[in-house]
């Protein structure tokens, strides 16, 4: 019998609203313990405000969300990595309020830069980095702090393909080693389908939950039919989302003109 997963974010009816623009209504979602779960919709439909919602940087309107976590990690879409340290001491920073003992600070940040094979680029400066290399170094300083999840803002939106399936064949290593909570944002779709246990399709603004989908390890591998049948899938659920905000976008204007 399957053990059944702690959950570690729930949200129930949740609606979000910025002044008179409504972003998410009625959103239902959780995302269990040990997996990695992606959410995929139009840009500006509300995901990064979502993740904004289960960091506790913003209070919902309506509805509940439950945090059963501890401590999180967040990997934003810029590395924000600080340009007078090196790669080392960006992690060995983000460790020192947890861990007195500097050797013991470098140990653990060494582990995580030799997860993400840059171990050779420790004392190496952020300007000296590739686009590639800076996201790497923000993965492994999030892992570093050990958290109970870890929130992910499009961190790979600005590299190329062929680099991210590499980035990603390595993270999704890393996470499987070190069982790890994910919440992946992206509008990529190939890239949540390569990453995730489970994918939520959002609608177009104000955002709902619009499909639920679990992805087998079969499926997560881009050489299997079933990789191409199910992006084309999700290529259709958002083509639908497009047109419906057109056509709101089309009836505001009418409004206006009128």
């Amino acid at each position: 019998m399957k053990e059944k997963r702690k959950t570690l974010v729930k949200f129930s009816g949740v609606h979000k609203r910025f002044g008179s623009l409504q972003v998410i209504k009625d959103l239902n979602f959780k995302v269990p313990e040990g997996e990695v779960v992606s959410f995929i919709g139009l840009s500006g439909c509300g995901k990064s405000t979502t993740l904004r919602i289960i960091a506790g940087l913003e209070e919902v309107n309506k509805g509940t969300v439950e945090r059963k976590f501890d401590n999180l990690g967040f990997i934003f879409q810029e590395p924000r990595l600080l340009p007078w340290k090196t790669v080392l001491d960006n992690i060995c920073f983000v460790l020192k309020d947890r861990i007195p003992n500097k050797v013991e600070r470098q140990e653990i940040a060494l582990h995580y830069l030799n997860l993400m094979e840059l171990t050779q680029f420790k004392d190496y400066y952020p300007a000296q980095l590739s686009g590639g290399m800076k996201s790497r170094v923000s993965v492994a300083r999030a892992l570093a702090i050990d958290p109970d999840i870890i929130l992910m803002d499009e961190p790979f939106s600005d590299i190329d393909f062929p680099l991210r399936l590499v980035l990603i064949d390595s993270l999704k290593d890393i996470l499987e080693k070190e069982s790890k909570t994910v919440i992946y944002v992206t509008h990529d779709i190939r890239d949540a389908l390569l990453l995730s246990d489970r994918i939520y399709v959002l609608t177009a603004r104000p955002m709902q939950l619009k499909e639920e989908l679990f992805i087998s390890e079969e499926v997560r591998d881009i050489n299997n039919p079933k990789f191409s049948e199910l992006e084309r899938y999700v290529i259709n659920l958002l083509k639908e989302e497009l047109e419906i905000k057109r056509l709101d976008e089309m009836r505001v204007e009418s409004i206006v003109i009128k």
